[in-house]
């Protein structure tokens, strides 16, 4: 593979954490052989003395490239950073950025990644983000006492807007710490990576320290540099040397005006602008390094801690999840006097305490270099530019019939409509099922559709099974002519999705097969139906699963029972992996309906012997022998001869008028009916995730099923359960539910509660980073 050219993008080009990040890292992928640039938005805060920090690297303000008027910046009022260019960017660089420039940009800060949004937009140019700070945290922490409070109420809903298309359109988001991969996971669903800072660690530690405090930071009244006077009028026998730039010129005015209304004039002494070189000095010279601030990071602590200087920065911030209180350095709860002056004081009354725990840091940040780092940036970087470079190929080709959808065919659809852009797909699909992937209209899918053959759209068994063999032929000379398969993904475990990926995995075993498991049939004898057609069913199935054992290089279970038992039957267990599906909570949710109910119950499914249909009839002529006016709605297609005999059995029990079928709904049809019913029957006698009870579940119904081990697995609550088989034990438990309102309110709100807790976001995430990994 080719290396990827590679832009670091900042906002400005000043004195930072953010800009120490960015610049080690264009140096050490440029070390490491890579084209790499550092791109500042705007030439804004850069000062001549700033030329050090690029040295020996490739730079370029963005700026420079626009017309001399529009490349000027002025910042906002209140704003600390937030400059009219921050807004400009977007809609200015893509007239003066190539197609194709770079490769893949690395955007540092949720204000830089506006504009890397827009370049991936306009010019086709991927992007990962590193968000240092969200701008909900940036936006409540830093202007909470200003006056911008008074819109948060307008500012937070549109940040929120802005910060969901930067993470959701980036192939990776990356935090600096845990402590903001929290919000991002629940706020946006998305799984960020940790990338933590790097340090330059010296090759041989000092044999002495000298007896003063060193702080070091891109300093502003904000970072509370007030503390560190406070604290030296209460330690009279050491002296503060506060290293790094001032954001302000103001700032650095009303701090000197403190340090000479306390009288520390004699032990302050204020180094800004500062060398690398010098900075390594005062690391390797001081008794400790204090940070009045607390940090998502706190790039300052890794440094001192590779000089082997203890440090003294706010439990939580990011750097203290490298290190180890009261072992590395002291983490005050607060950063208030109370709690920094008795650490400080710790470790000024015993400098050898304070040595040994900064030799203590020292080892541990050792493992946190600048080339482990990049490495590291490297690595993600090189997943996402893979993708790309190779071509994944699905398999659904088991569809029996144009006119609906089994829940194991919506899966792969549902997943894809939350691919990153960069994870383009083709997707084999016979022509009888192409009608949902056109719905959906997703760019990123590319069908390739089997041509009809005289077996197609016909239920019937015998018709099934040829159109079956007719795929498997079709399907393989579909993967022959592919070019550059990187990834062979059979969506179920159905024979035509399988076989064409054995007999290509044979003849192209550097392809990477991942192999969907939805769920195993039982035996011929116990399954519902004829018995014929279950043995042939089996058998395929026994087919599937000899190939997939011995050929896949994953296995995708459906749940964990599920996993367990391929386990058992000789499956490779660290080639097995668990991945349920989802479902459209909120898309469920606002549909609206009546306050009234128009049926007691509903089931939906494929009218067929081992979805219980049948008995269904039995369950609700108990139900409406007790309850005239109950009535009860079938959703679902079949066999014309399995719904004839349906027809046949609801004539025959006296309950036409109680249960009726409605056929296959189009999904908005479904939940409206979903919504104006009152309970949900689930009579599978085999289910691998079960999407229909998921679906239920978030329209608001319960749930009475059969004990399928799918309850207690997938679904944890929200149900009441009979034994498989016990007609009149179902039939009672709805009952029950229909005359007990307390008792059916208890399990709507479960079934609720269960409900928002399935995602087809977090499924499609989870399924997406298994692609990963395995290129």
């Amino acid at each position: 593979m080719n290396k990827p050219k590679i832009a670091i993008f900042i906002d400005q080009l000043v004195l930072g954490g953010v800009q120490k990040d960015a610049t080690e890292e264009v140096r050490m992928l440029r070390k490491l052989g890579f084209d790499a640039q550092l791109i500042a938005l705007m030439r804004q805060g850069f000062k001549p003395e700033f030329k050090r920090i690029v040295k020996d690297i490739s730079y370029e303000f963005l700026s420079d490239r626009y017309p001399k008027l529009l490349g000027r910046s002025f910042k906002f009022p209140i704003f600390s950073f937030f400059s009219t260019l921050h807004l400009l960017s977007p809609f200015l660089a893509p007239f003066f950025v190539k197609k194709g420039e770079w490769d893949i940009i690395v955007g540092h800060g949720t204000t830089t990644c506006l504009t890397t949004l827009s370049l991936k937009k306009t010019r086709s140019i991927p992007y990962v983000a590193v968000i240092h700070d969200p701008m909900e945290y940036i936006l409540k922490q830093v202007y909470k006492e200003t006056l911008l409070k008074a819109f948060f109420g307008i500012l937070s809903p549109l940040l929120f807007v802005i910060e969901k298309a930067i993470i959701g359109n980036a192939r990776s988001v990356m935090v600096v710490s845990r402590i903001h991969a929290p919000f991002i996971k629940k706020t946006y669903q998305i799984e960020p990576t940790i990338l933590t800072a790097g340090a330059n660690p010296l090759k041989k530690l000092p044999s002495r320290r000298q007896n003063f405090l060193l702080s070091v930071s891109r300093w502003e009244i904000g970072k509370n540099p007030l503390l560190l006077l406070k604290i030296l009028e209460n330690t009279p026998n050491t002296s503060l040397k506060i290293a790094g730039s001032w954001t302000r010129n103001e700032d650095l005015l009303w701090f000197k005006k403190q340090i000479k209304k306390l009288n520390l004039q004699k032990r302050v002494k204020i180094i800004s602008p500062v060398s690398d070189k010098e900075l390594s000095r005062l690391y390797s010279q001081a008794l400790a390094w204090v940070h009045p601030n607390f940090e998502a990071f706190g790039v300052g602590g890794l440094e001192a801690a590779a000089h082997g200087c203890p440090i003294i920065i706010p439990k939580g911030s990011g750097v203290t999840e490298i290190f180890e209180d009261q072992k590395d350095g002291i983490f005050p709860k607060k950063a208030t006097l109370s709690d920094f002056l008795p650490a400080v004081k710790t470790l000024l009354a015993n400098p050898t305490k304070a040595t040994q725990m900064g030799k203590s840091a020292y080892n541990k940040a050792k493992n946190h270099s600048w080339k482990n780092h990049t490495k590291k940036l490297i690595s993600i970087i090189n997943e996402s530019h893979l993708l790309l470079q190779k071509t994944i190929i699905a398999l659904e080709t088991g569809h029996s019939s144009e006119s609906y959808l089994a829940g194991g065919d919506k899966l792969l659809e549902k997943m894809a409509y939350y691919f990153k852009d960069s994870l383009k797909i083709k997707v084999i699909v016979p022509a009888i099922g192409t009608k949902h992937w056109e719905e959906s209209k997703l760019k990123n899918v590319e069908l390739l559709i089997l041509k009809r053959t005289i077996f197609d759209n016909n239920p019937s068994p015998t018709w099934v099974f040829f159109a079956y063999l007719a795929r498997i032929w079709y399907s393989f000379w579909k993967l022959r002519r592919a070019k550059n398969v990187g990834i062979l993904y059979s969506s179920t475990n159905v024979l035509p999705d399988v076989a064409p990926a054995f007999f290509f995995k044979l003849t192209h075993p550097k392809t990477i097969w991942v192999a969907r498991v939805h769920h195993l049939i039982t035996s011929p004898q116990k399954r519902p139906g004829r018995l014929m057609v279950n043995l042939v069913s089996y058998g395929m199935q026994f087919i599937s699963r000899l190939m997939i054992k011995s050929q896949s290089d994953l296995t995708i279970a459906l749940n964990n029972q599920l996993a367990k038992t391929l386990t058992k039957q000789g499956f490779q267990k660290d080639r097995i992996t668990v991945l349920g599906a989802g479902i459209d909570y909120q898309k469920i949710e606002k549909v609206k309906v009546g306050k009234n109910k128009k049926y007691d119950a509903i089931f939906v499914g494929r009218i067929h012997p081992s979805k219980g249909i049948y008995d269904l009839v039995e369950i609700w002529k108990i139900v409406a022998s007790q309850r005239p006016e109950a009535h009860a709605i079938i959703v679902g297609e079949g066999a014309p001869q399995e719904k004839a005999k349906l027809i046949s059995k609801i004539k025959k029990a006296g309950i036409s008028n109680n249960l009726k079928i409605a056929g296959y709904l189009s999904d908005k049809k479904l939940i409206a009916s979903l919504k104006s019913s009152m309970i949900f029957v689930f009579c599978d006698h085999e289910a691998g995730w079960g999407l229909a009870i998921g679906e239920a579940m978030a329209a608001g119904l319960p749930v009475v099923g059969y004990n399928l081990d799918i309850f207690g697995d997938v679904y944890k609550q929200g149900y009441n359960l009979v034994p498989l088989g016990d007609t009149k034990h179902f039939a009672k438990k709805v009952i029950h539910l229909l005359d007990n309102q307390n008792d059916y309110l208890k399990l709507k709100r479960d079934a609720l509660s269960q409900a928002r807790r399935l995602s087809w976001q977090q499924t499609s995430l989870k399924f997406q980073q298994i692609v990963t990994k395995l290129i």
